[in-house]
């Protein structure tokens, strides 16, 4: 127990700022994670990530347990990005997210980067922890069922969506379109046309939910 009060114990930042004198804080303070946590950051801001990077894999041998946007998963995640070296970033990020409830900053971090990378897996993951942590991000919530969506999980995607367009879905045009094709997927042309016309009288031009309409027209039985 005495050891890990030492190494969880509050560390003042050093007075000297500068490279050398981060590195010899670190040290000098090497059983102390929140000294490695505190130069790690420092060095990373200063450009220095050479330094950043032991100093905050050093912290997360001490305690590699994650503790949120501030922890040191966190920053290692931050240097790794800067090195572009996403794919640890993301590897940092998706630990960091599995094991604390608290990184809402980090899930949207991940989020990003796996959108860059096509990665929908991880994307997915990080988006649902996000409107875990954010219920009222519409935003999230749009992608969340757009990824569902492209899943062929229609029922997935129109709770989500509905959910987007209750909160104030920005372009409310692109949330009807979308419900329209999950309903498209459901086979329900009559909630697939209704949708798509609504995102035509907010979009008249939008060609997605004309190309919808369309499908729903061709696809009625001649009348007898």
């Amino acid at each position: 127990m005495g050891d890990a009060l030492k190494t969880l114990k509050g560390m003042p930042p050093p007075n000297d700022t500068d490279v050398a004198g981060l590195k010899t804080f670190a040290e000098e303070h090497r059983d102390s994670y929140l000294a490695q946590v505190q130069a790690g950051r420092m060095a990373f801001a200063k450009g220095d990530l050479e330094t950043a990077q032991a100093t905050l894999e050093r912290a997360v041998a001490l305690v590699p347990q994650t503790m949120g946007d501030q922890s040191a998963r966190a920053g290692l995640a931050d240097v790794f990005e800067k090195r572009g070296d996403k794919a640890r970033a993301m590897k940092e990020l998706e630990t960091l997210i599995s094991e604390s409830h608290t990184a809402l900053d980090a899930a949207r971090q991940l989020a990003s980067l796996a959108r860059e990378a096509n990665d929908t897996t991880r994307e997915r993951f990080a988006v649902a922890r996000i409107v875990t942590l954010d219920p009222s991000d519409a935003g999230a919530h749009t992608l969340l069922g757009r990824l569902a969506l492209a899943k062929q999980e229609p029922q997935v995607a129109l709770r989500e969506l509905n959910l987007a367009l209750t909160l104030g879905a920005a372009d409310r045009a692109a949330v009807h379109t979308d419900m329209a094709e999950a309903y498209w997927q459901q086979g329900d042309a009559a909630q697939t046309k209704q949708h798509a016309i609504a995102a035509l009288e907010i979009a008249p031009r939008f060609e997605r939910a004309q190309e919808l309409l369309l499908k729903v027209v061709d696809s009625r039985p001649p009348q007898q």
